[in-house]
């Protein structure tokens, strides 16, 4: 009978060992390989970026014209008198800008500008000094959100002519369409770029919204 005892004994704690043996393998707790948090941020885009310029630009210098029509396409007419001119650090930072504005018919107005909610601009709207709404533009975009169409209207509404812009397949602007008030053709305006695909001219308006066009001259750094 002791024998009895002592070999039951010898038995369960045979099993105890084992049992504790893997219970203690199995409570070993493997750390799993954590994800990679990646800590970088986006760029900051510089002004020369923001701008959409491409190329070590080291300054810019748009100059108004009045435009004219030649065979329905718009050409440059006689000089409209205002520029403007920014000036740019190697890193694209802006540094400086100068207004040349000897038009008396080209002034700054009270200007509201309202945006969609992934930040398009949809509508501007200009006033005069006593605060009374001059004119407004309503902005459309395309499926590739780019701008497709601005359109003028008078204080009643009345539209005042319209811009269409078309663009290749890179999406540059290759011309625009300019409308009168009646929807008859005005002109057809060509975009021109130079070798870094920075576009040289642009459609603008006066305070009045006559057409108007800039033409930019670009300084690029020497690499």
């Amino acid at each position: 009978m002791k024998y009895i005892l002592i070999f039951t004994a010898l038995l369960l704690l045979l099993i105890f060992l084992r049992k504790f043996k893997k219970t203690n393998k199995s409570s070993l707790v493997i750390d799993k390989p954590k994800k990679k948090i990646d800590y970088t941020t986006s760029k900051e885009l510089s002004d020369v970026e923001k701008l959409g310029l491409n190329g070590s630009v080291k300054s810019i210098k748009d100059v108004y014209w009045m435009i004219s029509i030649r065979e329905d396409e718009v050409v440059i007419g006689e000089p409209f008198d205002y520029a403007i001119k920014k000036e740019f650090d190697v890193k694209g930072n802006l540094l400086d800008t100068v207004i040349e504005n000897n038009n008396p018919y080209y002034k700054d107005k009270e200007t509201k500008l309202f945006y969609d909610e992934i930040g398009n601009l949809i509508q501007e709207k200009k006033y005069k000094e006593n605060g009374k709404l001059l004119w407004k533009k309503d902005f459309s975009y395309n499926i590739k959100n780019k701008l497709s169409e601005w359109v003028n209207f008078n204080i009643e509404g009345i539209g005042l002519g319209r811009i269409t812009f078309e663009y290749d397949i890179n999406n540059n602007k290759t011309f625009s369409m300019l409308y009168r008030y009646d929807e008859s053709l005005y002109g057809k305006l060509n975009y021109e770029y130079d070798k870094y695909g920075n576009c040289l001219n642009e459609y603008k308006e006066d305070t009045f919204c006559n057409p108007i066009m800039s033409i930019r001259e670009i300084v690029y750094y020497e690499v």
